[in-house]
C-alpha cells in the first residue's frame, strides 16, 4: 500500500513540475546583445540574444592638417564598436576659421614645400610680441601675420587655432626680382590650405590675381575657392598685400 501511495505522490509531483515549470520563483536577467535572458536562480534561458544595434557614424579621434581621424559606429545598446573607418580632412576651414594654429601653418607650409622639392623654407618668431611667419625669397623676405577679430596672434597665442585671416606683405620691387621664386612661394601658400589643389590649380590662381589686380582699377583682385577668399592689393608705398580669409566673400578694403 505504501508504495502505491509513494508511487501517486511521485506521479503527482512530477505532473506540478510539467505544468508549472521547474518550481523555481525567476528572477530573470535582461536579455542583452549576446546573452538571452536567464533565471539568476535557476539558468533557465529564456528567448534568445537582443543582437547587436549598428548606431550612427561618430568622430573617434580627429583629423587635423598633418594626420587622418578616426569614425566609429557603436551598438547603441552596449557601446561595443562595431566598425571603425579613417578619414582626411578635405577642407581645412569651416565656419570662417581655420581649422590650424598659426604655428600649425609655418609647419604645414614647410612640409608641402619639402615634398615640392622647394628650397623657400617658413621661420616663425616675435615682432614686438606678435607671432610672425617669414619666408625669405631671395634677399627679401614675405610677412605673414595671422588675426582673428581683428586683433594680431600674440606670441604666445602661436598655438591656439580658431584665427579667421592672414595677411602676407611683400614689397612690389621684391617680387620683380624675384618673380619665379615669388610665383612658387605662392603656389605653396596657397597649397597649403587646400588639400586637394593641384599645382597646376595654384599657378593659375597666381597668374589670376596677378594679372587681375594689372587690370582693376580699384587695385584689387579676389579669388575665391573651396570656401578660402584670397585678395591681392597693394598700397601707396608700393608694397603688395594678399589678405587670405576662411570664407568666400566679396573683399572690398578699406579706403
Amino acid at each position: 500500500m505504501k508504495q502505491k501511495v509513494s508511487l501517486l505522490l511521485a506521479l503527482i509531483l512530477t505532473f506540478s513540475i510539467i505544468i508549472s515549470g521547474c518550481g523555481c520563483r525567476h528572477q530573470w536577467k535582461e536579455a542583452t546583445c549576446t546573452e538571452a535572458s536567464i533565471c539568476t536562480v535557476c539558468q533557465q534561458v529564456q528567448g534568445a540574444a537582443l543582437g547587436h544595434n549598428k548606431g550612427e557614424w561618430e568622430t573617434g579621434e580627429e583629423a587635423t592638417i598633418f594626420n587622418s581621424g578616426t569614425r566609429v559606429r557603436n551598438c547603441t545598446r552596449c557601446g561595443m564598436t562595431m566598425a571603425t573607418e579613417r578619414y582626411e580632412l578635405t577642407c581645412y576651414s569651416e565656419n570662417g576659421q581655420a581649422l590650424f594654429s598659426p604655428s600649425d601653418f609655418t609647419k604645414k607650409y614647410n612640409e608641402v614645400a619639402g615634398k615640392l622639392s622647394s628650397e623657400i623654407k617658413a621661420e616663425e618668431y616675435s615682432m614686438n610680441g606678435v607671432y610672425i611667419t617669414s619666408l625669405k625669397i631671395g634677399e627679401s623676405e614675405f610677412i605673414i601675420s595671422y588675426s582673428k577679430g581683428g586683433e594680431n596672434y600674440g606670441d604666445t597665442e602661436m598655438l591656439a587655432k580658431g584665427l579667421d585671416q592672414m595677411t602676407v606683405v611683400f614689397e612690389a620691387q621684391a617680387a620683380i626680382d624675384n618673380y619665379t621664386s615669388l610665383v612658387e612661394a605662392f603656389i605653396i601658400y596657397f597649397m597649403s590650405f587646400d588639400p586637394c589643389l593641384q599645382i597646376e590649380e595654384a599657378g593659375t590662381m597666381v597668374t589670376t590675381l596677378f594679372s587681375g589686380i594689372a587690370y582693376n582699377s580699384d587695385k584689387i583682385s579676389t579669388f575665391a575657392l573651396n570656401g578660402v577668399t584670397h585678395a591681392l592689393t597693394y598700397d601707396d608705398e608700393a608694397n603688395f598685400v594678399l589678405v587670405t580669409f576662411f570664407e568666400e566673400i566679396d573683399y572690398q578694403p578699406e579706403e
